[in-house]
């Protein structure tokens, strides 16, 4: 919990969130005797992007959305933020090194109790292989003083009727990461595909808060630039 807290000090400290839509997207639980309108809802959140000099946010509306410079005291966070991952997954899952392939990116995104983001995979060319993102609550949860539950939505295939369907349970404060097949990265990517296309080998990735909840969710994703930012 203590590091909850602090996380929760950071960002209190922020101001410049930014709304993003990433556009209508039926609900991952859709409800049985229901029209489609009321099945769908925004995936939207708030986020804050925190990058090296010209590099671009994820999203495919990246253009549009302020990169914002890393400063001192986000650089510490970020190491912290990087020793502790490598520390729970190890180096193996993660292939960070010290040789310019550690995380120079983070972005913070808040998500309300009715909002989610739907499925979908990260820019294929854009990052190096290995994200990581952790969550928390805003404030304390029905079950946990570090927030509410949410769930990680993984989804594979082209057509709805044929998605490969994996939802995980994880309790507020934990972490997950993504590499290969679950990223997607075109070196990965059967089909070859790159930036956003969609293929029927690589998993997309979502997230769905609950909905019975009142807390925020807060998170902090961090990722390495695939290309040369100097």
């Amino acid at each position: 919990m203590v590091q909850v807290r602090a996380l929760r000090l950071v960002f209190g400290a922020h101001k410049a969130w930014a709304q993003y839509i990433y556009g209508s997207a039926q609900t991952m639980e859709p409800k049985l005797g229901r029209g489609q309108a009321e099945a769908d809802l925004s995936s939207v959140l708030q986020r804050i992007d925190f990058g090296p000099l010209g590099c671009l946010p994820e999203g495919v509306v990246s253009a549009e959305s302020p990169m914002w410079p890393m400063g001192s005291l986000r650089e510490r966070l970020l190491g912290l933020l990087q020793k502790r991952v490598r520390a729970a997954f190890g180096s193996d899952l993660l292939p960070w090194d010290d040789e310019g392939k550690t995380p120079n990116m983070m972005q913070f995104t808040q998500m309300r109790p009715f909002e989610e983001l739907a499925p979908h995979v990260d820019s294929r060319d854009r990052w190096n292989e290995g994200i990581a993102s952790m969550a928390w609550g805003q404030g304390e949860g029905s079950g946990s003083p570090a927030g509410e539950n949410w769930t990680l939505c993984m989804r594979r295939g082209l057509a709805k009727s044929e998605h490969d369907r994996v939802d995980i349970a994880l309790p507020a404060g934990a972490c997950y990461v993504i590499t290969r097949a679950a990223q997607g990265r075109t070196q990965h990517c059967l089909a070859a595909k790159v930036a956003h296309q969609r293929c029927a080998c690589c998993w997309r990735h979502g997230v769905q808060t609950d909905r019975d909840g009142l807390v925020t969710r807060q998170s902090i994703t961090i990722r390495v630039t695939s290309y040369s930012t100097r």
